[in-house]
Parts: structure tokens; C-alpha cells; sequence
């Protein structure tokens, strides 16, 4: 269940730092992606670029490698601020 302060990625309009409070599990493809790329719950999501036309570039914790998400696969992550 996800928290009341949680918000979907695709909400947030700019950089910072995030921690993953939920992911859907409407879609079985979208949760293997996230969790094979390491994005589940309690990780802390770097949102380093939002791109109007085809998703997102986000990083986990500190790593400099950088994921992209397109719109549909960031809709599925609920995020909030880290504490």
C-alpha cells in the first residue's frame, strides 16, 4: 500500500532524490524491468532528466549510470521524499 505522501514519478517536475515507496504490479513486464534494473522499494531513484517527448533518465543511489523510463514504466513507480 502505498503511502499517503507518495506520488507517481511522472508527477515530479525536476531533479532531486527520491526513495521508491511502491511499484504497481498491474503490468508482470514492468515490474520484471524495474526489479531487474534494481528500482524497488526503498531504493533511493535520482531523477536526472524529465524528456517532454519519451521518458525519463533516472539513476539509482549514487550511481552514475543512468536508466531510461519511458513514460508508461515510470507511471508504475511511486516515489516520496527521502526522510
Amino acid at each position: 500500500m502505498p503511502k499517503e505522501n507518495s506520488i507517481p514519478l511522472t508527477q515530479v517536475e525536476g531533479k532531486g532524490t527520491f526513495v521508491v515507496d511502491s511499484i504497481s504490479d498491474r503490468d508482470a513486464p514492468t515490474v520484471k524491468l524495474l526489479r531487474t534494473s534494481g528500482i524497488v522499494p526503498g531504493i533511493q531513484l535520482r531523477m536526472r532528466e524529465r524528456r517532454a517527448d519519451d521518458g525519463y533518465l533516472v539513476s539509482i543511489g549514487r550511481s552514475a549510470q543512468v536508466l531510461h523510463l519511458s513514460r508508461e514504466v515510470a507511471d508504475a513507480i511511486r516515489i516520496h521524499p527521502p526522510h
